[in-house]
């Protein structure tokens, strides 16, 4: 089935044997964030929640890559919006991050290919992440001129002060044992057996009391770091329309170094999308 509210255009949900799936639907562009796609996840989760036949969420992404985090062309549009537009639009991608992190529901993803920008959020909001070799991560914004202000909290709350700030300074990829390491990655599955290492995960949550699993989380909840998702859209905002955010997602765009980056000959580009 699929919920009603949801468009299913680049979203799909499916619900079954207690399982609500959630699937990222946007290979073409490597399932890159977009307003529409933001909207569709929100209503998907919302709806997820409140659906008494669910009792557990699994977000997945289609293809190769899980996300490509945010959709370059939408990002750099926002230099034709206003401040207050920019706010809007960060605040509905912080709506959704709350939305995944606050759910009573057990959220599971299942990570491959590229987890950059926006869907390292996505998996930090999660409460069990699995993953196998190809998948490959990166706070990229920094590169862009931009800074990972929505999503920064919950990144914290999984990878650390210490691991969180040297990601985002560096903006450089990091593997997925590097992930596991640092806590971001919960478990190491065989490549093309993801089915079967999602199936173990779920089987476990299912053997468990949902009101329990429940508590568990508000409990931890507590414990965490606080968000405040007003301050970080409105930081957002402000750089998205900046001489720096404009000229690096020019560069991106047009392939080229920006106006900061070094000279020299031997400075390699990391494969960004």
């Amino acid at each position: 089935m699929a919920y009603s509210a949801c468009k299913n255009e680049t979203v799909k949900v499916t619900v079954k044997d207690e399982v609500a799936t959630i699937l990222l639907d946007r290979t073409e562009k490597c399932n890159a964030l977009n307003e529409e796609m933001i909207a569709e996840l929100t209503e998907a989760f919302i709806q997820a929640e409140a659906d008494k036949k669910a009792r557990v969420i699994v977000l997945r992404g289609k293809g190769k890559d899980f996300c490509a985090g945010a959709d370059v062309n939408w990002m750099a549009a926002a230099k034709e919006r206003s401040k207050k537009e920019n706010h809007n639009d960060a605040m509905k991608l912080a709506n959704l991050m709350a939305i995944i992190a606050n759910t009573r529901t057990p959220v599971v993803s299942v990570l491959q290919g590229h987890v950059y920008g926006g869907a390292v959020g996505l998996a930090a909001c999660s409460d069990i992440v699995l993953g196998d070799r190809t998948t490959v991560f990166c706070l990229s914004e920094t590169r862009l001129g931009l800074i990972p202000a929505v999503i920064g909290p919950y990144v914290v709350q999984s990878l650390g002060i210490r691991q969180a700030k040297r990601y985002m300074l560096l903006a450089t990829p990091f593997n997925i044992a590097d992930a596991l390491e640092q806590g971001l990655v919960h478990e190491l599955y065989d490549q093309g057996k993801a089915d079967e290492a999602l199936e173990a995960t779920v089987r476990k949550l299912l053997r468990n009391g949902p009101e329990a699993l429940a508590r568990v989380k508000d409990f931890i909840r507590n414990y965490e770091v606080e968000v405040n998702d007003k301050a970080g859209a409105d930081l957002i905002a402000e750089i998205r329309v900046s001489k720096e955010a404009e000229e690096g997602m020019a560069a991106f765009l047009e392939k080229r170094q920006p106006a900061w980056a070094p000279k020299y000959k031997e400075l390699k580009e990391e494969k960004e999308t």
